[in-house]
């Protein structure tokens, strides 16, 4: 796969995780004006840490307020001849990415251990929340590993509070991270599967495949703890895992 595919098809996997996280809100939030005509100093400054530790020099930095039709929300953009680095207007680190990819290899020549030492290394020296925990590692390609970290809440992941970043441990590049803060409105768990399953089935019990307990985002905007209940013909139901009530479903497409 050629180099410049790769990178746009990474940014759009992290752009599609961003609209699905916020797709409640797509037709009930207005387009506000950007409020921030230009990128903050402070931005700038960390930004220019960061293309540091990326071991990219911060010259002939161009900057610029956009806004993101997505997460409804101005961002600051700031630029090298390497890599975009995106901030809110809270100085908070959103976003990485490469223009290209430096290197000419083709595979990883490192394993999953080294890939691990690698990115939790760099994900200390990048800054990053420190309470995110490193959750899963594989390769995206040949040449590519992707890692998530998130937030756990008593076993609960959350993927609203991660860290989503592919990287080349070869050489040393961050090829595209995402950053998301979007923490619960409650953690309790109150019921279980076998509760969720009596709730969400209007079909024989043993038609049902698998319940799966996650954080996901009810139609609200608030994001709580979910049993995420699969019956064998891929119908999918979701469950408050609090007050037992069905929040949501849909059906895979095959």
């Amino acid at each position: 796969m050629k180099k410049n595919i790769k990178i746009i098809l990474i940014a759009t996997s992290l752009i599609l995780l961003i609209a699905i996280a916020i797709v409640y809100a797509a037709t009930n939030t207005a387009q506000e004006p950007i409020e921030a005509s230009r990128v903050s100093e402070a931005s700038i400054t960390s930004s220019s840490e960061l293309l540091n530790k990326l071991n990219s020099e911060p010259t002939n930095i161009k900057t610029r307020v956009v806004y993101d039709d997505i997460q409804h929300k101005a961002i600051y953009e700031i630029e090298n001849a390497k890599y975009f680095i995106d901030m809110d207007t809270n100085n908070k680190l959103v976003g990485i990415h490469a223009k290209s990819l430096s290197t000419t290899q083709e595979a990883s020549k490192l394993d999953k251990d080294d890939a691990r030492a690698y990115i939790q290394n760099k994900y200390q020296e990048l800054n990053l929340p420190s309470e995110y925990e490193l959750n899963y590692l594989e390769k995206y390609d040949d040449l590519i590993w992707q890692a998530n970290f998130e937030k756990n809440y008593n076993g609960i992941y959350n993927k609203y509070e991660s860290v989503k970043v592919y990287f080349i441990p070869d050489t040393n590049e961050i090829v595209s991270l995402g950053v998301f803060y979007e923490a619960p409105s409650s953690e309790k768990v109150a019921i279980d599967s076998e509760s969720a399953i009596q709730t969400a089935s209007s079909k024989n019990k043993s038609e049902i495949v698998n319940a799966e307990l996650t954080m996901e985002k009810a139609s609200d905007g608030t994001i709580r703890p979910t049993w995420i209940i699969t019956h064998k013909d891929n119908e999918i139901i979701y469950v408050d895992a609090e007050s037992n009530n069905i929040i949501g479903g849909d059906t895979i497409n095959e």
